[in-house]
């Protein structure tokens, strides 16, 4: 899982043309120490695993998913098509998840007698 933490993270950072040095400057580390996250050596903790995606402009949802896709469906296409549903809700005005929320839960309330792991 850490390796596939660090593996998100240096082509993320790669992504928006930044190296290490400037990458650990931002997470207020020194480039060799941030270079550890990358190289697995060291674990990403919940609060520096956000401070790391608020760098990156990623959700830590996305990082989530890149190493443990299983969360999110069945097979890759399932945790695939979840992950861009929730980064889309993430994404809509208030009112609208609202809305959506409130049809999700008309469609939850009118299949309660099924199975949920139908769902």
């Amino acid at each position: 899982m850490e390796k596939a933490f660090g593996r998100f993270v240096r082509e993320r950072r790669e992504a928006r043309r930044l190296n290490r040095a400037q990458m650990g400057t931002m997470v207020g580390l020194h480039e060799t120490i941030f270079a550890r996250y990358e190289r697995a050596f060291s674990k990403l903790h919940a609060t520096r695993l956000v401070h790391v995606c608020e760098i990156l402009d990623c959700s830590p949802i996305e990082m989530i998913h890149f190493a443990a896709p299983h969360f999110f469906g069945q097979n890759r296409q399932e945790a695939d098509d979840k992950l861009k549903l929730i980064l889309r809700v993430l994404d809509m005005p208030a009112s609208s998840a609202s809305g959506l929320l409130n049809l999700v839960e008309g469609l939850a309330g009118a299949n309660a007698g099924d199975d949920p792991g139908d769902r």
